[in-house]
């Protein structure tokens, strides 16, 4: 076995409606084209026994571990027992938390060989090239190392400008088939994820841009629908989700990719993200048309102030037509909000709970706010924030800032979110299911 990717146990991944790890699939993918052997040990969707026996069993010369921030604190562990159980083996580590441990500078808390950062196909490639053939990897761009016992860095890594040169993900190694099995027992449809963008251009001071940036790029029309095509096929999917940064952004190509969907007579739901200043009714009748029947939508707060902070760049005007729409074409419409911003007031949360009655959105999630590091809130609050440990992060139960707010964001939380049971969908299940067992 050449390479065992490892995607570690989370807190919370959504266990009844999992994602399974595009990038991995991606790497599997491009891997596999080299004639090299991959496998996976996926903690998202293994029990606790099952995971344990499988990170017992890797026989991977090199193990490369995805993680998002909220696996760092699976990762500390997971790096020092694997540099005991497999010490010949080069333990590499990649994936959007990264940044995290970069910007931190705490490499030294976790005991890999080697860090990837920014998108890693090329790197990736590149160094499972250089370590199976015993060359020289420390000029490969994208990597932080180890040499002599100090971190060294080999310089910034490129982007995918050709989106369409990089292969379908290896939905078979991340077993896209379990997935769908888990949101049918769950939810009774059975869905799954693509990415059909990178990057995204807009100017919001909490949007972390250290993965995939703000110059995006677009995988083409007909790659998108011959991809939905696919797993429509060959895995039965009931619905696709978009997991672009902004899906609905570029309404050239979202008319090309619909025109597609109707020439293959392609019947299925899907969804993604929209921006309320790019919704008007043509497109939203466009997407429709062609099975669209989800739309999510960053509102944030019911306060203009809050927006101008956040550099949104959206009026009122416009979320309500955008939400407006969804209703009138029956497309679900779910809206992000935040709480914990520095200066909320009781008057910001009673705006933001205006704003909520007043759209109706279909669902909503409300999280708090959080500098991720790199990202231009993180240089504006970095005094608030101290000596955080990102590998306890949790942006949906607590807040990371050291600020005497006038409104404690623990109880804005649970009054937004229990607002909207009560005044858009009271049939919405038990209220308690939004919070961990000690804090409910």
């Amino acid at each position: 076995m050449d390479v065992t990717f490892i995607y570690p146990q989370s807190p919370y991944l959504m266990k009844k409606t999992p994602f399974p790890p595009l990038g991995i699939g991606y790497l599997s993918s491009l891997l596999k084209e080299r004639d090299y052997s991959v496998e996976l040990v996926d903690g998202l969707i293994s029990s606790e026994e099952e995971y344990r026996k499988s990170l017992g069993n890797i026989k991977g010369d090199i193990i490369g571990i995805s993680v998002s921030i909220v696996q760092l604190g699976e990762l500390k562990r997971l790096c020092k027992w694997l540099n005991q159980a497999y010490p010949e083996s080069t333990v590499i580590v990649g994936g959007p938390g990264v940044k995290c441990i970069e910007v931190k500078n705490s490499f030294t808390d976790y005991d890999a060989d080697i860090f990837v950062v920014g998108e890693g196909e090329e790197t990736c490639v590149n160094l499972v090239d250089a370590l199976i053939s015993g060359e020289r990897y420390e000029s490969i761009p994208g990597l932080y190392y180890r040499s002599n016992g100090d971190i060294r860095y080999s310089g910034a890594p490129g982007v995918v400008q050709d989106l369409d040169s990089i292969p379908f993900p290896d939905r078979d190694l991340i077993n896209v088939s379990e997935y769908l099995r888990i949101w049918k027992e769950n939810v009774d449809l059975a869905c799954t994820d693509l990415l059909s963008s990178r990057g995204c251009p807009y100017s919001c001071i909490f949007c972390d841009k250290g993965f995939f940036g703000s110059n995006i790029r677009f995988h083409s029309g007909k790659y998108v629908v011959d991809e939905m095509e696919t797993i429509v096929k060959e895995y039965n999917a009931e619905e696709l989700y978009f997991v672009d940064d902004l899906f609905l952004i570029n309404k050239e190509r979202i008319t090309t990719i619909c025109e597609e969907i109707h020439e293959r007579d392609l019947h299925i739901r899907w969804g993604g993200h929209g921006r309320v200043n790019l919704i008007d009714e043509e497109t939203i009748k466009m997407v429709y048309d062609a099975g669209c029947r989800e739309i999510n939508f960053g509102v944030e707060s019911g306060s203009e102030r809050i927006i101008k902070y956040l550099k949104k760049g959206l009026t009122f005007d416009q979320v309500e037509r955008a939400f407006e729409l969804c209703h009138k074409y029956d497309i679900a419409c779910g809206a992000y909000f935040m709480v914990g911003i520095p200066g909320e007031t009781r008057e910001d949360i009673e705006l933001t709970k205006k704003i909520i009655k007043k759209i109706r959105p279909s669902f909503i999630n409300v999280s708090f706010l959080t500098p991720y590091p790199g990202t231009r809130l993180y240089e504006m609050l970095e005094d608030m924030i101290g000596d955080v440990d990102y590998s306890e992060w949790d942006d949906l139960q607590k807040s990371v800032l050291n600020y005497d707010f006038e409104v404690n964001p623990k109880v804005s939380h649970k009054e937004v979110i229990q607002w909207f049971i009560d005044e858009v969908d009271p049939s919405r299940m038990d209220f308690n299911i939004y919070f961990k067992e000690d804090d409910a």
